[in-house]
């Protein structure tokens, strides 16, 4: 196994743990609103929705960067940053109004 392979792998492992512990946390603040009602909890499982609709993003980014190849690489890790920023930011925000 080159040293490419093994980062490219180590890098996908370390994106694939940082997707499940983000969905871990959204799980917990999904579970935070169901003590809500009426609009507040329609506001809140809207905010929830758009950071599944990120996650689904990543997820997605992230299969694209498992398949594909060297040449797409630098690219599709940089998209990947860009969500996982996005993410972290949207995510912070909707923590800090609970």
């Amino acid at each position: 196994m080159s040293t490419t392979t093994a980062t490219r792998n180590e890098y996908v492992q370390k994106a694939k743990q940082q997707l499940d512990n983000w969905n871990s946390e959204i799980d917990k603040i999904e579970a935070r609103g169901e003590q809500l009602t009426g609009d507040a909890l329609q506001k809140y499982n809207n905010q929830v929705y758009e950071l599944r609709q990120q996650l689904n993003a990543y997820q997605n980014k992230l299969n694209d960067l498992i398949a594909g190849g060297q040449e797409n690489w630098n690219a599709l890790v940089d998209e990947l940053n860009h969500i996982s920023k996005t993410f972290v930011q949207s995510f912070n925000y909707f923590k800090s109004q609970l």
